[in-house]
């Protein structure tokens, strides 16, 4: 089902518009809709350790239905480390606007991407990573449970999958 389009109408105007919602966007705004976006997007690149940490700097400040938006673009652009690293700032800005604080977003995504290429020894060394990004890299990366993160949705994630 992922990667289908549903296609809805917008009412409420005298002539009915269709527009088209990715199944990955209409799941995560019914799930927020309920509570907890699942799976999380920790839990979508779980295997992609870079996007994992690329997702966690995303969702800094901004909702999750935000990042959902712009994700599939994002990676499709710039599918590993190595390109975002080599991405041209300004037209990552562009892409990020929808976010808020592009400009900053972009220059960190570069610096993170060149971080994470150059190697490190704790995920907490690594340009524009917050305690969130800590905390998921310990969830998801390091399979570690007994994290005690102050982030709601990763409190709410670890009360539901113990």
């Amino acid at each position: 089902m992922e990667g289908r389009a549903k296609v809805c109408t917008e009412m409420g105007k005298s002539k009915q518009r269709p527009y088209q919602i990715t199944e990955d966007i209409f799941k995560s705004t019914m799930a927020s809709i309920q509570g907890l976006i699942r799976p999380l997007l920790q839990e979508v690149y779980q295997d992609d350790a870079w996007k994992m940490l690329v997702c966690c700097i995303l969702l800094n400040l901004t909702k999750r239905t935000q990042v959902d938006i712009i994700r599939d673009e994002l990676f499709t652009l710039y599918p590993t480390a190595h390109k975002m690293m080599n991405a041209n700032q300004s037209e990552l800005s562009k892409l990020l606007q929808p976010l808020g604080l592009y400009n900053r977003r972009a220059r960190s995504l570069i610096k993170f991407s060149a971080d994470y290429i150059n190697g490190f020894n704790s995920v907490d060394q690594l340009y524009g990573i917050g305690q969130y990004a800590k905390d998921s890299w310990e969830i998801f990366q390091n399979d570690n449970r007994s994290v005690n993160p102050t982030d709601k949705v990763l409190i709410q994630y670890l009360q539901q999958t113990k």
